[in-house]
């Protein structure tokens, strides 16, 4: 499994429990670092190991080996060899957007364009819609309502996962629950500001983090104005 992002995640936990060997690679130190504070992307790469899932961080592929048109093994830039059967790349994509006015958002500086989804840093669902629903009330000529903070969830190795906001902003984190037992949720502050937040196992947690956030975040922006 070439990339620990979500999709690496889920599909390495689903081979693993249909009992198929699973390496999981990942170029950077941890994997998600924008969806995940680095205490939290630490836990989910102890979970995948506990589930018997070889992860291994912070290494690129430096040659394919083969035979043919068939692939049997990754030289990894560390000097490893990871023998395959079959390969899943999920590294992402790079949006073709250098031909759009920069910086790229929802309301570009040129009035017939219009962006959302990944072009537009929309890298999850829930985002995107809410990218695309503010485009489609500007084309209207209607006032587009903020695109909010969005969340995103994820089932890995039938632990449900739900993040909210941008942990990447955080400098402190704070655990409620037990992270031996998969049962709790974080929240990421910055400041003294809640900024992020991630469910473990406990969905009716959601509603009151994402509340909080956005209460804060709403305060802050008022300041900002002021």
């Amino acid at each position: 499994m070439l990339g620990a992002g979500l999709i690496g995640q889920e599909v390495a936990a689903t081979a693993k429990g249909r009992g198929a060997d699973v390496t999981l690679i990942e170029a950077e130190a941890l994997p998600l670092a924008r969806a995940l504070h680095p205490e939290l992307a630490q836990w989910l790469v102890d979970l995948q190991r506990e589930e018997g899932v070889e992860v291994k961080l912070g290494v690129r592929v430096a040659e394919l080996i083969g035979e043919g048109d068939r692939l049997q093994a990754l030289i990894l830039d560390d000097g490893s060899r990871v023998e395959l059967d079959e390969m899943l790349v999920a590294i992402g994509v790079t949006a073709n957007s250098e031909w759009l006015p920069q910086p790229i958002e929802v309301l570009t500086e040129r009035p017939e364009i219009y962006s959302a989804g990944d072009v537009a840093g929309g890298d999850h669902w829930e985002l995107a819609a809410h990218q695309g629903k503010a485009a489609a009330h500007e084309i209207l000529g209607q006032e587009p309502a903020p695109v909010p903070f969005t969340g995103w969830w994820s089932d890995v190795h039938g632990v449900r996962m739900q993040g909210l906001g941008q942990p990447a902003a955080g400098d402190q984190i704070v655990f409620e629950g037990s992270r031996d037992e998969r049962d709790f949720h974080a929240l990421v502050s910055r400041d003294g500001v809640p900024v992020a937040a991630l469910a473990v196992g406990q969905p009716r947690e959601i509603p009151r983090l994402r509340k909080l956030i956005a209460e804060h975040s709403s305060t802050e922006q008022t300041k900002e104005a002021e």
